[in-house]
């Protein structure tokens, strides 16, 4: 006959592991800095140290911290990823990102000098995820 006590502890420790290692949702977020106007790629990929089992959503905004915002010149970017790093299984583990920065609407007058605002990028990352484990551990 069995200890009920060990198998009680043995179940939980299975529900435990089960959860640990389960498919949930997952965030990931990255940052980047650019100077200027312009069009900007990040030539790095960011690796999200997880994995998501579907394209996972984007969300982008930025910051300016320290410099002076000029009239009719307010810094406008915009930024996404342009390519998907998938893992063997064609599963997302990282993404390419790039913005577009411009502080000049072309419906407000101005003769100020472009600012050459120091903009920090910021991408969260969020979907259904798991553990990133190497590709060697993964089980086919």
């Amino acid at each position: 006959m069995t200890d009920p006590w060990l198998g009680l502890q043995q179940h939980r420790e299975y529900l435990r592991r089960n959860a640990e290692n389960s498919t949930r949702h997952g965030y990931a977020y990255a940052k980047f800095d650019s100077t200027g106007w312009g069009e900007f790629a990040f030539p790095d990929c960011f690796e999200f140290g997880l994995t998501y089992t579907e394209e996972p959503y984007v969300s982008y905004s930025y910051s300016l911290d320290g410099d002076s915002l000029v009239d009719t010149r307010f810094p406008r970017s915009m930024g996404g990823v342009y390519r998907w790093k998938l893992n063997n299984r064609g599963f997302f583990v990282g993404a390419w990102c790039f913005v577009c920065v411009d502080s000049r609407s072309p419906f407000i007058a101005t003769s100020e000098r472009e600012p050459n605002y120091a903009l920090r990028h910021y991408f969260s990352f969020a979907g259904m995820a798991m553990k990133d484990l190497p590709d060697h551990l993964a089980v086919e």
